[in-house]
């Protein structure tokens, strides 16, 4: 797994498109994206904004494959971007919709709730290319990011919404902190505390 930079923007944003454009039950794409209208333009919109995000707050990480990718953001970088700000209403304008918004931060504000350490990463966003599914892709880099942070006192948020999802988190040790069909559809709240004695 590799760090990625600028110019793999294109690259990610495909890998995200191929794995989450098909799905239609419930998750957070189809949370911000409501209806068919464009539909793969204007995730293409969300997810070039989520990469954005992810270069200044965090990190992106692609698979040795070049067909996955997890962005990650840090609560250590979590700070204010009029650039980034700007590319928020940018991407609510092309993307999600003005009326969506008020949904948008409920399901910030839920997820919020959940990240009560001071000092976390969350994997805002993991997929695979849908021409690698169900070949591991997603479980190595899981793998891999936790080799990444297993030197530091973090704990490691992230949220699902399926048993299979689920099933794999517990293996490599998260834990639920809580569940809600709040959002319209079940979703899982886990986190992994790294280094708990440090």
């Amino acid at each position: 797994m590799r760090r990625a930079t600028k110019i793999d923007k294109t690259l990610v944003v495909d890998i995200l498109i191929s794995a989450f454009i098909d799905i239609k039950e419930g998750n957070s794409l189809n949370y911000f994206i409501k209806g068919e209208h464009n539909r793969e333009k204007r995730a293409e919109y969300l997810f070039n904004y989520l990469f954005d995000k992810s270069l200044i707050t965090g990190e992106i990480y692609i698979a040795d494959n070049e067909k996955g990718c997890i962005l990650v953001d840090r609560s250590s970088k979590n700070k204010y971007s009029l650039g980034l700000f700007l590319k928020k209403i940018r991407t609510v304008y092309r993307s999600i919709g003005i009326k969506n918004v008020p949904r948008i931060l409920k399901r910030q504000k839920l997820i919020d709730s959940f990240h009560t350490d001071k000092k976390y990463v969350y994997p805002s966003a993991m997929a695979a290319h849908s021409s690698v599914n169900g070949r591991g892709t997603c479980v190595r880099m899981i793998m891999e990011l936790l080799k990444t942070y297993n030197d530091e006192p973090i704990t490691i948020y992230t949220e699902t919404a399926t048993q299979e999802n689920l099933n794999i988190y517990k293996r490599f040790g998260f834990e639920v902190k809580g569940e809600s069909d709040e959002l319209g559809f079940k979703i899982y709240f886990l986190a992994l505390r790294l280094n708990k004695n440090e």
